[in-house]
């Protein structure tokens, strides 16, 4: 049997696509049942570039097509080199265009799946489709799926966290830290245009805070999708361990791959929205989300919106006033916020933004145990307990069994 899956970018593929997989591997294990995962990755303009080595490190993997394959196969029918479908199969779409994992999955000949946070535009090419929420449920009916097709299976990003929870003095350990003392996760992005704004911006909100409180320990979580940022600071440190480094005049330690253990470790995380944010809550870690907007024509767009600032001498400003006036629009960031349809976690964004201003809201935050703890215990009530997982992938066998 066969389970191909979509995916597009960070994001997907480190809290969909992997849960996922990890559970196919359970799967397999307990029953005895071969099962083979190809990864088909299509084109998006999220992508940090680095989707397919990530991919690739996941041994439960058995092939990953690229960009260009996915989409000349799934356009054309023109098959990547070498590859069949054989036997029972099914399709999974986790992250990209959703039509395209229509197409493809028409070509391959198996049944398809959804997993969405709402948003359907093709909903009779799919057999299932998957949402985290009630709420996410309802906006899939409004798109046009019917409610026998649409199932609330709990949120995807939740499973990703949970293999690698530990407490906060192990994961201290593990990181080199004292016991005691005041910690923060600095979480940059993964994109280029992420971090390179936000290195130094966390840098000088870490300067200030050592200011109130001299023993603070600051962890800089590197993603797996930001290998370059490494290069960029000259930071000499393998996949899945840490170094104590300077960065933009700050010492910190720089850890790789070691988000969840960053997180664990921490008293408090200041990371931008995306992932992270549900990645904390999940963790049970209050958290500062901070939006600066200081290049917002670098911030990528669907759609029409985001072509506009291909337009030459113009498309930069277009894009600029088209990107600030969705931020002044959107009364929320953060995934629990967002979830929540309130803020339990501060959110900081605007143009103007500035590193004390982090600081204020963290230093509060760092005195207060209380409000920590009430901000990590409403934010993970917001996301919910793992398992969507596990539902998701005994559906889909089923449907590849039929």
């Amino acid at each position: 049997m066969r389970v191909y899956l979509t995916t597009n970018s960070p994001g997907e593929v480190a809290t969909w696509v992997r849960p996922v997989v990890d559970e196919l591997e359970r799967t397999r294990r307990s029953t005895g049942r071969p099962c083979e995962v190809y990864v088909f990755v299509t084109p998006c303009r999220y992508a940090s570039g680095e989707e397919a080595d990530v991919l690739a490190s996941m041994p439960q993997v058995a092939r990953i097509f690229g960009t260009r394959e996915t989409a000349r196969y799934a356009v054309t029918g023109r098959a990547p080199r070498g590859f069949r479908h054989e036997g029972p199969g099914v399709l999974l779409f986790l992250g990209g265009e959703i039509k395209l994992a229509a197409w493809l999955a028409r070509r391959l000949g198996v049944p398809a799946a959804l997993y969405t946070e709402g948003f359907v535009n093709t909903a009779r090419a799919f057999r299932r489709i998957y949402v985290p929420y009630r709420r996410a449920k309802d906006r899939a009916l409004r798109h046009g799926a019917r409610e026998e097709q649409v199932r609330v299976v709990g949120n995807l990003m939740v499973d990703s966290v949970q293999p690698y929870v530990t407490t906060k003095e192990k994961a201290r350990e593990a990181l080199g830290l004292a016991p005691e003392g005041p910690v923060v996760a600095v979480l940059p992005g993964s994109r280029r245009f992420e971090w390179e704004v936000l290195v130094p911006f966390y840098s000088q909100t870490v300067r200030e805070l050592r200011r109130k409180l001299p023993g603070l320990e600051a962890v800089l979580a590197i993603s797996p999708f930001s290998e370059a940022l490494k290069d960029a600071y000259g930071l000499h440190v393998a996949p899945g361990t840490w170094v104590r480094a300077e960065v933009e005049g700050e010492q910190v330690i720089a850890a790789s791959h070691l988000s969840q253990i960053a997180i664990q470790a921490a008293d408090l995380v200041l990371t931008l929205p995306g992932s992270n944010t549900l990645e904390a809550a999940a963790l049970r870690r209050a958290a500062v989300v901070s939006l600066p907007l200081f290049k917002p024509e670098d911030v990528p767009l669907d759609g029409l919106a985001g072509m506009i600032g291909n337009i030459p001498l113009i498309g930069s400003a277009l894009k600029r006033f088209v990107v600030l006036q969705y931020a002044r629009r959107v009364p929320f960031t953060a995934l629990p916020n967002r979830i929540a349809g309130k803020e339990i976690v501060p959110e900081l964004k605007g143009r103007s933004l500035q590193p004390w201003e982090v600081t204020s809201v963290a230093l509060e935050l760092l005195m207060d145990d209380h409000v920590r703890e009430r901000i990590a215990k409403e934010s993970h009530s917001a996301v919910g307990e793992a398992g969507a997982a596990r539902t998701i992938v005994a559906d889909i066998l089923r449907l590849a069994a039929e």
